[in-house]
């Protein structure tokens, strides 16, 4: 994926006044806290349009309703956003989420998708 894009969704998370981190958190932990990740998919037709999942998960140790709150803010932010990134097309659609147990019963987590999609410049 673009960097310029990736600096894109981080400024849209810092906006939103998400913690938020790529691949790893980053600096003091701090709940809730997201860090994200992507899978690009070949372009598959002549116009250019690169389709990624982007995954963001959550966690924190309080409940499970501050998690919520923070998928339904960005749900509400990322449901249908057509913008230009530094002269690339972009759409960034909201996908699911999925609340995911984990082994520490204090530990509560979540995975929201995103889908992206960029058109380049020939």
């Amino acid at each position: 994926m673009n960097p310029k894009i990736l600096a894109y969704l981080n400024s849209v998370f810092s906006g939103l006044g998400i913690d938020y981190s790529f691949l790893r958190k980053n600096g003091k932990i701090s709940y809730p806290y997201f860090v994200g990740e992507y899978v690009e998919q070949p372009e598959a037709n002549e116009s250019g349009q690169m389709n990624v999942t982007f995954i963001l998960n959550g966690w924190t140790k309080g409940s499970w309703l501050d998690l919520e709150k923070v998928k339904e803010q960005i749900a509400d932010s990322l449901r249908s956003v057509v913008t230009t990134v530094d002269g690339y097309g972009v759409g960034i659609f909201y996908g699911n989420a999925t609340p995911i147990p984990e082994e520490d019963a204090e530990l509560k987590r979540i995975q929201i998708t995103l889908d992206v999609r960029v058109w380049r410049n020939k």
